[in-house]
């Protein structure tokens, strides 16, 4: 190891080299965000007193599509243990296929559509919906950017 590489630091916000110094950009996000009133989780906690609770959903819904068949088992054990109860779609068929396929974009893959049927079949079935955003299973093993944004294509498809 040289010795200019040892006396690099890493900023814990952007993971970028610093060089010991604060770095410019972690601290440019901290004035814009002051600036303009965003939101911060780590400075103001009492803005988390106003969020919704969810203590009326009883039964939650969950499509068998995308990530179930991987983590169902762990998803429906956490809200049973919750004493809530998990209600799941049916498996997919060609009907669920045409469902989503009639909600969807053009731009969205076959699992996205496929998606959107399951949810569509939940509806009146269950209080909520459980619908997972899993960014990254670790460094360099990204998921789909509509994969990660499935909860904002299901809550703008069914606004209503």
């Amino acid at each position: 190891m040289r010795a200019d590489e040892r006396s690099r630091s890493f900023c814990a916000g952007c993971q970028r080299t610093t060089g010991g110094l604060l770095c410019y950009r972690r601290n440019l996000l901290a004035s814009r965000r002051a600036e303009t009133g965003a939101y911060d989780r780590r400075t103001n906690p009492l803005e988390l007193l106003n969020r919704p609770t969810f203590a009326d959903v009883e039964r939650i819904g969950m499509p068998r599509a995308l990530l179930h068949y991987r983590y169902g088992t762990l998803w429906t054990t956490f809200f049973e243990s919750l004493g809530r109860e998990v209600v799941l779609s049916a498996p997919t068929t060609k009907d669920i296929v045409a469902q989503g396929d009639a909600l969807s974009h053009d731009e969205c893959c076959l699992a996205s559509k496929i998606f959107l049927g399951h949810v569509e079949s939940l509806i009146g079935a269950c209080d909520a919906v459980f619908i997972p955003s899993i960014g990254n299973l670790g460094r360099f093993k990204m998921f789909c950017t509509k994969f990660q944004a499935l909860p904002d294509l299901v809550a703008n498809t069914f606004a209503e």
